[in-house]
């Protein structure tokens, strides 16, 4: 798995690449965890890039959101492939969570 990091204004984006399962959804926490300390409150997960995800990763997405709300910010899903999508909504988290079919779109939902 591959983390790469951009920001477009002030929405900080996290682009995963490679499939998230338990041994690598750590290493997403511990990113996004460093992102919220350092004031990164509008965060975009790009998924564009993961055939896969486990329980482990929907657990971390799910803390992250909810802590991320607490302080007044929150967390977009962008670009997941089908089978992440029907994960997330087989879960019940597409009620949750924010998910947008492309980049763009999940970055100017915070301009609204």
């Amino acid at each position: 798995m591959n983390l790469v990091e951009s920001e477009v204004g002030d929405v900080a984006i996290l682009a995963i690449e490679g499939d998230v399962d338990a041994g690598s959804a750590p290493d997403v926490e511990q990113r996004l965890r460093e992102l919220m300390q350092s004031a990164k409150y509008k965060l975009v997960l790009d998924l564009e890039g993961v055939p896969y995800v486990s329980s482990a990763f929907l657990r971390v997405v799910l803390a992250a959101a909810r802590d991320l709300r607490r302080q007044g910010g929150d967390l977009r899903l962008a670009n997941p492939q089908y089978p992440v999508r029907s994960v997330f909504d087989l879960a019940g988290f597409s009620g949750l969570l924010k998910i947008y079919d492309d980049l763009p779109s999940a970055i100017s939902s915070y301009r609204i």
